[in-house]
């Protein structure tokens, strides 16, 4: 689902962007796998982020955004799933076009 935007990124910034872009975020990244990881480790479940969310957040707060974590997490499966569709429709096209040019 996330290689469907790379076309963006080479359109507007460039291929050094996308590569600079990429090494910055994997930078950043190993910090998120790393408190995922202690999370793991502390509270093994197969729940994921929300049952840590419940876990962890206030009294109060723990359900609201519990639910609020789980429906990011949907959105987010919803739209990689998009991505990759729409990623497979211009590789089809892509391929139409180099079969019958013009």
């Amino acid at each position: 689902g996330v290689t469907g935007g790379f076309s963006t990124g080479v359109v507007i910034g460039g291929s050094a962007s996308l590569v600079y872009g990429l090494i910055i975020v994997a930078f950043f990244n190993i910090f998120f796998v790393t408190t995922l990881s202690e999370l793991v480790s502390a509270m093994p479940n197969a729940g994921g982020q929300y049952y840590w969310v419940t876990k962890l957040a206030p009294g109060r707060l723990a359900r609201p955004s519990a639910y609020f974590t789980g429906i990011c997490n949907l959105s987010g499966g919803i739209i990689a799933s998009a991505g990759a569709t729409v990623l497979m429709g211009h590789m089809v096209l892509g391929v139409a076009k180099l079969a019958h040019p013009g």
